[in-house]
C-alpha cells in the first residue's frame, strides 16, 4: 500500500468512527506526577481520578493503545527491581511484570499492540507482546553510566538544574519509537552517538551518525524520523531508510521532547521556555508559542484536527493546543505533572 493511501486509510477510519460515535472525538488524558508520584486520569471535562498503583514507587513513562486506550506504565525503584503495568482504559490492572533493572522510554507498535521498553541501566530493549509475553531483547547498546545523574532515584523535581526540570543523562539510550509504517524501532542510542533501525523482529537495518547526543525522536506517518539534539540545540528530520538526513533546524533552546503531526506532517518540540513548529520538511521554524515554564510531555497528535496536549512541569498544569499553536484549555492542580499522554476517541 502506498503512504498516501496508508495516511487516506486512518483518515478514513477515524472519521468513521467518529460519525458513529456523533461527535468529532473524546479524549482521555494520562499523567505521571513527578512530585506525588501518582498516575492521574483525567477527562475531557477535566475531571481528574488519581489511578492506585500498588507497590508502585515513581512512574517513568507512559504508553497509550489507541486501540482499545490501555495504558502501559513503566515504574523505576530505588532497588533496581523496576516494573512495568498494564491497565484498562478506565484504570483497571491487567498485568505487570516485574525483575527489570531501571527502565527509561518506551514505545507501543499501534499494529500489534506490542510494547518496548529501555533497560537503561544494561543497554538494553525488551519485546513485550500485547499479553504480557516477553518476545526478545535487543542487546549490546549503550548502558547508562551516570545513575545520579538520571535525577529519577531520590529527587523529585527532575534532574539538572540546568536542564530546568528535564530528565537529561547524555550517556546511554534515550529514546524509542516504532514506525506506523513497517513496525520497524528507531533507538536513539545517545552513548554510541548513532540513531539505530531495527525490524520488528529485532534485526539490526542500519545507523546514522552524523547526529551527536541524539534525545528524543518520534516517527512520521511517512515513515521518517524527527530527533532532537538537546545539547547542540538541534532538530533533524531523517530519511525512511534511517541513512540520510533530510532537513535541520538549529537554534533552538534545549529542544526536548517532540511530536509529529499526521495532519500537516510538522514537527512540534517542548525547548526550555516555548514550543517550536518546524516545517514538514524539517528545515524551517514556523512559529514560537511562548508563555511557559518548562513544557515537557507532548502527546500523540490528535489524527482529525491536530490537537496535542502536554505538561508545564514549573507551571503545574497540563495545556491542549490547536494545530495553529492557539492555547485550547488549561487544567491546574498537579505538583510537576512529567509524562502525559493521551487517547483519542
Amino acid at each position: 500500500m502506498k503512504i498516501k493511501h496508508y495516511i487516506k486509510s486512518i483518515f478514513l477510519i477515524f472519521t468513521a468512527l467518529c460519525i458513529v460515535s456523533g461527535k468529532l472525538y473524546a479524549e482521555t488524558i494520562w499523567v505521571v506526577d513527578r512530585f506525588t508520584k501518582e498516575l492521574i486520569r483525567v477527562d475531557s471535562d477535566g475531571a481528574r481520578e488519581v489511578i492506585e498503583l500498588n507497590d508502585f514507587k515513581t512512574p517513568v513513562d507512559i504508553r497509550v493503545d489507541q486501540r482499545d486506550g490501555s495504558v502501559w506504565v513503566n515504574d523505576m525503584t530505588d532497588f533496581f527491581d523496576s516494573q512495568i503495568m498494564k491497565l484498562s482504559s478506565d484504570g483497571k490492572e491487567l498485568f505487570r511484570l516485574s525483575g527489570f533493572s531501571v527502565l527509561g522510554d518506551a514505545a507501543i507498535d499501534q499494529r500489534d499492540g506490542s510494547y518496548y521498553a529501555v533497560e537503561r541501566m544494561i543497554g538494553e530493549v525488551v519485546k513485550i507482546s500485547r499479553d504480557g509475553e516477553e518476545l526478545f531483547r535487543i542487546k549490546s547498546l549503550s548502558p547508562i553510566d551516570d545513575l545520579e545523574g538520571m535525577g529519577c532515584l531520590n529527587k523529585t523535581e527532575g534532574c539538572h538544574a540546568d536542564y530546568d526540570g528535564m530528565d537529561v543523562n547524555l550517556r546511554g539510550i534515550d529514546d524509542i519509537d516504532v514506525s506506523p509504517i513497517d513496525s520497524s524501532v528507531l533507538i536513539a542510542d545517545t552513548g554510541s552517538k548513532q540513531l539505530l533501525k531495527f525490524t520488528s523482529k529485532g534485526k539490526k537495518i542500519s545507523s546514522i551518525k552524523d547526529i551527536s547526543e541524539p534525545e528524543s525522536l518520534a516517527m512520521g506517518f511517512d515513515g521518517s524520523c524527527w530527533v532532537s539534539n538537546i545539547g547542540g540545540g538541534k532538530v533533524f528530520k531523517v530519511s525512511k531508510d534511517n541513512k540520510k538526513i533530510l532537513g535541520k533546524v538549529t537554534g533552538l533552546n534545549f529542544p526536548f521532547e517532540i511530536s509529529v503531526s499526521p495532519v500537516d506532517g510538522t514537527c512540534w518540540v517542548a525547548t526550555r521556555r516555548d514550543l517550536t513548529q518546524i516545517s514538514r520538511d524539517g528545515k524551517k521554524i514556523l512559529k514560537r508559542v511562548g508563555g511557559f515554564m518548562c513544557p515537557q510531555g507532548l502527546s500523540t497528535i490528535n489524527p482529525v484536527d491536530g490537537s496535542f496536549w502536554f505538561a508545564d512541569f514549573y507551571g503545574m498544569e497540563i495545556i491542549k493546543i490547536s494545530r495553529e499553536g492557539k492555547v485550547l484549555k488549561k487544567i491546574k492542580g498537579f505538583k510537576r505533572p512529567r509524562f502525559l499522554e493521551v487517547h483519542w476517541y
